[in-house]
């Protein structure tokens, strides 16, 4: 369901040109940054309530099924860090 919502914002969003997309860029720059501050705060919170487990370095058996997690999160981080500022902020002549 968030999914198609985020889509429908998207495509209203996007409408002409692609500077168009800049609210939206915005909106979703806040909403990364919020997720991350709640991601730190949970980790610090479980290592204030549980303490620090280690887990084994190399688990070959549980990585390797996810390094298509892995690829596919590192682009995406890779497009979005670089698309970001022109959309934001096109340079003009």
């Amino acid at each position: 369901m968030a999914i198609a919502i985020f889509g429908g914002l998207s495509i209203g969003f996007s409408f002409g040109d692609i500077e168009n997309s800049k609210n939206l860029q915005i909106v979703t720059s806040i909403i990364r940054l919020v997720v991350i501050v709640c991601m730190y705060g949970g980790t610090i919170y479980y290592w204030a309530d549980d303490g620090m487990h280690k887990a084994p370095l190399i688990d070959f058996s549980t990585q390797l099924s996810h390094l298509s997690t892995v690829f596919g999160n590192t682009v995406f981080v890779f497009i979005y860090h670089h698309s970001i500022p022109g959309i934001i902020y096109p340079i003009r002549p």
